[in-house]
C-alpha cells in the first residue's frame, strides 16, 4: 500500500512475456477489475542498448461494472468501436 492524495493505494505489478510463436501469431491481453479500480497497461520495447523504453500505454475505462483496458497485437489493423462517440 502507499499514499495518494491523502489515502492508501493498492499497487500490484504483473509482468506478461511472450515468445517469439506467440508474437507472431498474434495476441490480445485484456484486462479487467471487478472492484472498479483504474489501472494502466504499459508496453515496453528493448531499444538498441539493451535497456527498455515505454512504447504504449491504454488507461483503464469504466465498462459496465467493470474497469476495463486491452492491447491487440495482431497482424492486422483493429478498430476499437465505441458506444459513446457519435455516428456521422
Amino acid at each position: 500500500m502507499s499514499q495518494v492524495a491523502g489515502r492508501e493505494a493498492m499497487c500490484s505489478l504483473f509482468v506478461v512475456t511472450i515468445n517469439e510463436e506467440q508474437a507472431e501469431s498474434g495476441i490480445v491481453i485484456i484486462v479487467t477489475s471487478t472492484a472498479q479500480s483504474k489501472f494502466k497497461l504499459l508496453y515496453f520495447e528493448q531499444d538498441a542498448n539493451g535497456g527498455y523504453g515505454l512504447a504504449l500505454h491504454e488507461d483503464s475505462e469504466k465498462t459496465g461494472k467493470v474497469t476495463s483496458a486491452e492491447m491487440c497485437f495482431l497482424h492486422f489493423q483493429v478498430h476499437r468501436m465505441d458506444s459513446t462517440m457519435n455516428a456521422i
